[in-house]
């Protein structure tokens, strides 16, 4: 018999499968089964225990065979269902596009697992793309004028709009709202033209090699080699950035 084929529409079965529910209940049967074997070898039992021992055992094995292929079927349904959800544009000018899809684009492995979870218990729902609070404690790091001139200029990206000029206190409020799956502690955020710089990257590669990476203060010097972590393009005059984490 094919355990994935049977029934789980029922609130009550579905909830029990997710929490493990039908898997304990089998082991509990399996331990018992192999109890009763053993005190029945020792003479402690009558023979014919035995056959309650097995009995035990046979569906106590089925049931959490039963209970991991349902959970794999459910799993896969969930997978099935999210798999193909794009997470569209970034929704602020300071997180690029294609990173704001990267880091919000469905994780089977991951989230699946997590998703279903959740039905039994919502407060383990993911982080997701509408919660706010993706960037913790960000400090900002303006550029001075020497950074200025040092910086090269990238091609900007013409279909996403650029962060408007904001008072400087302003910019940190609105960065530590930012929506998204990230956790990023502390970031250290390149203000340039009067605008917090558009994230790029969480990881620097070849593609940022010319950034400039920006110490802890202006015209600080610093190893390109060991720092850098986030990569930055000012969108208002195309210059591009590295920095680390504060902490």
């Amino acid at each position: 018999m094919d355990e994935s084929a049977l029934p789980v529409e029922g609130s009550w079965t579905r909830f029990a499968v997710i929490r493990g529910d039908p898997v304990l209940g089998g082991v509990v049967l399996v331990v018992a089964g192999v109890g009763l074997a053993i005190a029945t070898g020792l003479g402690l039992l009558p023979w014919p225990v035995l056959g309650v021992a097995l009995v035990c055992g046979a569906v106590g094995l089925g049931l959490v065979r039963w209970s991991r292929a349902t959970y794999r079927r459910l799993l896969a349904d969930v997978v099935r269902r999210h798999a193909d959800v794009d997470p569209g544009s970034s929704p602020v000018p300071w997180v690029d596009d294609d990173l704001w899809r990267e880091r919000n684009a469905f994780d089977p492995e991951l989230d699946g697992p997590v998703l279903l979870q959740a039905e039994i218990d919502p407060a383990l729902r993911p982080f997701g793309r509408d919660a706010t609070g993706a960037f913790t404690d960000p400090v900002l790091r303006p550029v001075s004028e020497v950074e200025l001139l040092a910086a090269r200029t990238g091609t900007l990206v013409a279909d996403q709009a650029a962060p408007r000029p904001m008072l400087p206190d302003r910019i940190a409020p609105a960065l530590a709202e930012t929506p998204g799956r990230f956790l990023v502690v502390a970031p250290r955020w390149p203000v340039c033209c009067e605008r917090p710089a558009t994230l790029l990257t969480l990881r620097l590669d070849q593609r940022h090699a010319d950034a400039l990476v920006l110490g802890p203060e202006p015209d600080a010097p610093v190893d390109p080699a060991v720092h850098g972590q986030l990569g930055f393009q000012c969108r208002g005059c195309g210059r591009r950035y590295a920095t680390d984490p504060a902490w």
